[in-house]
């Protein structure tokens, strides 16, 4: 049961009770749909967009906050956005390096034709994967602390119920420990405790 959600046990008894399989979280066999950040990063990291470009990972988030009603307008949007913005912004690097703003607006666009498909409907935001927790609610639709047995047992949310976390941090503040003492999860923006209270998604879905 969850303990902060009422629900109707009449309804409930008409359901089938049934041990959770592998598709309960591995439900994205195939068709995987990437959201926009975890694309543009593995981009960004192949090289595919170049990283000296200013502001490109913030520009392509804001771009695809946009829902689109075509491909056509949606690879029309990208490139008007991305040439209309390096123009305004920086005017002075986008005359000198418009051979990189070029290889940039065919790396989203590349991205968003593998991943986006608006006549079709089908995208990252359609069809949830539910591995993980981050763009969705995927572990903690369980690991909420908020599921309690008639015994009073509670399916937890501390993070390394399910992560061994050994590292973390930037140049400045970098920790590091042994497996036998994982670390507590320090979120990389100061948020102070808002991560044990909120879900990741509830952040991260948006784009971030």
């Amino acid at each position: 049961n969850d303990i902060y959600e009422s629900y109707d046990q009449e309804a409930l008894d008409t359901m089938e009770l049934r041990e959770m399989d592998c598709l309960d979280c591995h439900n994205r066999p195939s068709h995987q749909f990437l959201p926009p950040q975890k694309f543009v990063d593995d981009m960004l990291a192949a090289g595919t967009i170049p990283v000296k470009l200013p502001e490109v990972k913030f520009l392509a988030m804001q771009i695809f906050n946009n829902t689109f009603s075509t491909r056509d307008s949606g690879s029309m949007f990208i490139r008007e956005e991305v040439n209309n913005f390096y123009n305004s912004s920086y005017p002075e690097f986008a005359a000198e390096n418009q051979s990189m703003i070029d290889q940039a607006i065919e790396g989203l666009l590349a991205g968003y034709n593998k991943n986006i498909f608006p006549e079709m409907k089908a995208s990252w935001d359609a069809y949830p994967n539910h591995i993980g927790h981050s763009e969705f609610n995927g572990c903690f639709r369980c690991h909420n602390g908020n599921h309690e047995s008639e015994e009073g047992k509670v399916i937890s949310r501390d993070c390394n119920l399910c992560h061994t976390i050994l590292a973390q941090g930037n140049a400045e503040n970098f920790q590091t420990t042994s497996i036998d003492m994982p670390l507590e999860f320090q979120h990389p923006v100061d948020i102070d405790e808002a991560w044990k209270e909120m879900a990741c998604a509830d952040c991260h879905r948006s784009l971030y």
